[in-house]
């Protein structure tokens, strides 16, 4: 679970502060969901330990796939 709060932004909102909403993500833990029309569509979050191990797993075994 990340450790921030969870922030509802709109589209708009998101493209105007894209690096600052990617810090405070990065580093701040925090969720960001995306509406749209007053719609909530997307979720911008941390990952956690689990999932940041299988993209890094999965992005080894790409590279070794690539370098044979």
């Amino acid at each position: 679970m990340a450790k921030g709060k969870t922030i509802t932004i709109t589209v708009s909102e998101l493209r105007a502060h894209l690096p600052e909403i990617l810090h405070r993500v990065l580093l701040k833990g925090e969720t960001f969901i995306i509406t749209k029309h007053g719609l909530p569509f997307a979720q911008l979050r941390p990952l956690n330990k689990k999932e940041r191990s299988v993209h890094i797993r999965f992005v080894s075994e790409e590279f070794e796939d690539l370098t044979r």
